[in-house]
């Protein structure tokens, strides 16, 4: 996931785990907002519009990296 930045991957992976915002932000102690903006870039970056299509995305991803 080198196309990300440390704290999106902390993001899309709490993302994949069905967590809300508001429970990213606290994890992190990070606001909601800062929150979104990450989401927000994380969708640009894959090409992707929704939160189910981006934890599908990284469980494909960790499905990969374990075949290598």
């Amino acid at each position: 996931m080198s196309n990300f930045s440390e704290r999106e991957s902390e993001v899309l992976s709490l993302v994949a785990e069905a967590k809300c915002n508001k429970e990213i932000a606290r994890t992190l102690g990070v606001t909601e907002r800062t929150v979104e903006f990450h989401i927000t870039n994380i969708f640009k970056k894959l090409g992707l519009g929704s939160r189910m299509e981006a934890a599908l995305w990284l469980k494909e991803q960790e499905r990969r990296e374990k075949q290598e």
